[in-house]
């Protein structure tokens, strides 16, 4: 089983493409839609980092580790581990602990966590580097 069925977001649900009166809000993306039905959040930092991933890279990798920080929150909530401390790693390790977070995933959400503080205190990507480097675009 998947991460994301153990703590029960890996079935399909949500309610995409909704309308217009969705528009802003995550919910009508083709990729992140889904998730509105369980946390709207997901939804909206998804698409928002999907939306602007080519025009402002920064701020993509700031809502991407937003939406990591919330799914890490969803996890803690929904399997009922205990976390000490408020911090996205104090999360991530008690998820760890627990069993939750093993392997890729716990790196992934590591490699996320870093480098969306890159991106939001050291400035990644510039008017002179305007694209974020092909390591870091989903293949």
């Amino acid at each position: 089983m998947t991460v994301l069925g153990r703590v029960g977001l890996g079935a399909a649900g949500g309610r995409a493409g909704r309308g217009p009166e969705t528009e802003g809000t995550g919910e009508a993306s083709p990729n992140f839609g889904r998730l509105y039905g369980y946390q709207p959040l997901l939804a909206i930092y998804g698409s928002q980092a999907e939306l602007t991933v080519l025009t402002n890279p920064n701020a993509a990798y700031v809502s991407a580790g937003q939406f990591g920080e919330v799914l890490a929150e969803e996890f803690v909530t929904r399997t009922g581990t205990r976390v000490e401390g408020t911090r996205q790693v104090d999360r991530l390790n008690a998820l760890t602990r627990a069993g939750v977070l093993v392997g890729w995933s716990r790196a992934a959400f590591d490699k996320l966590r870093r480098g969306r503080n890159d991106a939001a205190h050291n400035h990644l990507w510039t008017r002179t580097s305007p694209t974020p480097p092909r390591s870091w675009v989903a293949r």
